[in-house]
């Protein structure tokens, strides 16, 4: 079993809708909107990973959960939370560096999550600054550090 926090981000954007200048051109800039959206992705997944006598290498695949809490805005004020639940695939494979038989180790791991589009809503605001997001990719590859902590191997 697995579960944590996949991911946490917060994107802002500028829609450009044209120049502006005062005190006879001296201050000048660009004006427009700032879309904005604040988001964290937990995953809990139960599955089974497959590890062979001949091999370190070990492999394994099961159903995840995705929850995703997102909240969308413009021009740094943020609206009311959203939460979405989303099934889907992940896979893992692991690598120990090191010995297996110590109770704490280091594994390197790769693994990758497979979901639908999660389904997005997002607060109406003026008509010239609409920004309409619809849908959130859920697709995702890691790779990095895993810690592995075991009862300690006896030794035969």
């Amino acid at each position: 079993m697995t579960a944590g926090q996949l991911d946490k981000s917060e994107i802002r954007g500028f829609k450009n809708l044209g120049f502006s200048s005062s005190l006879w051109g001296l201050v000048s800039g660009d004006g427009g909107p700032m879309p904005m959206i604040k988001y964290n992705v937990g995953q809990v997944t139960v599955g089974y990973m497959y590890s062979s006598s001949k091999n370190r290498v070990k492999i394994g695949a099961g159903p995840s959960v995705f929850l995703v809490n997102y909240s969308s805005g413009m021009d740094y004020q943020y609206g009311e939370t959203n939460h979405s639940v989303v099934p889907g695939i992940s896979t893992i494979i692991r690598l120990p560096l090191g010995k297996e038989r110590k109770m704490f180790g280091f594994e390197m791991m790769i693994e990758s999550n497979l979901a639908p589009n999660v389904k997005m809503e997002t607060s109406d605001g003026p008509a010239k600054d609409q920004f309409k997001m619809k849908s959130a990719n859920m697709v995702s590859f890691n790779f990095g550090l895993a810690v592995r902590l075991q009862k300690p191997a006896s030794k035969s």
